[in-house]
């Protein structure tokens, strides 16, 4: 995946209706600093908001937990008020954050992994080429034996 190194987060963040309800509720301040986290790990997944660990493996609630040194008990709360909240959704066990444009320029993500394709596919081709060449050389060798042993 294509390394992104920043999210829009906008400065009226704690303002949200959302985030002061969270904040009054037992563990507020941490359901909040998770949210942040959250986004965090989105924008590290480059996924169009999808929690991915891996190009193939979403995040799931205990792996949050231990990459985020926080207890799998409070981050399942979490992620339960967060579908209360419409903040996140569940789809095919993969946990998507909603609104996901808000928290990211999409259009500059979908380049900067456009990008990348090219840089791979030019790496690709170099290595290809290089080995193109490695073989043919070796043929070359091959070859100038077979002449060597044939003017004997």
């Amino acid at each position: 995946m294509t390394q992104i190194f920043w999210i829009k987060i906008h400065l009226s963040l704690y303002h949200n209706r959302k985030m002061t309800l969270l904040q009054k509720m037992k563990d507020g301040g941490s359901l909040c600093y998770l949210w942040i986290q959250l986004l965090l790990l989105a924008g590290e997944s480059n996924a169009d908001g999808a929690l991915m660990m891996t190009p193939n493996i979403p995040y799931t609630s205990d792996i949050i937990a231990g990459r985020l040194n926080w207890s799998p008990k409070l981050v399942k709360r979490a992620l339960e008020e967060y579908i209360f909240f419409e903040m996140i959704y569940i789809f095919n066990e993969t946990i998507f954050i909603r609104n996901w444009e808000k928290y990211q320029n999409t259009q500059a993500m979908a380049q900067a992994r456009e990008k990348n394709a090219v840089s791979q596919r030019k790496s690709r081709a170099k290595k290809s080429v290089g080995n193109t060449k490695l073989q043919l050389g070796e043929n070359m060798t091959d070859q100038e034996e077979i002449i060597d042993e044939n003017e004997k």
